[in-house]
């Protein structure tokens, strides 16, 4: 059971989750060469003045 756990862990953290240190890429996208390194791949909120 363990070792399951452990294997479902790797896959989240290195396909599913994107890491801050790689600007929000996922591992392995920046590992084959699929990720572009200048531009993080997540939506950001706009804080527009309301005045």
């Amino acid at each position: 059971m363990l070792i399951e756990r452990a294997e479902d862990y790797r896959i989240e953290y290195n396909i599913e989750r994107p890491h801050e240190a790689i600007d929000w890429n996922r591992p392995m996208e920046v590992h084959l060469g699929q990720a572009d390194l200048t531009i993080p791949n997540f939506e950001r909120e706009e804080n527009l003045p309301t005045t």
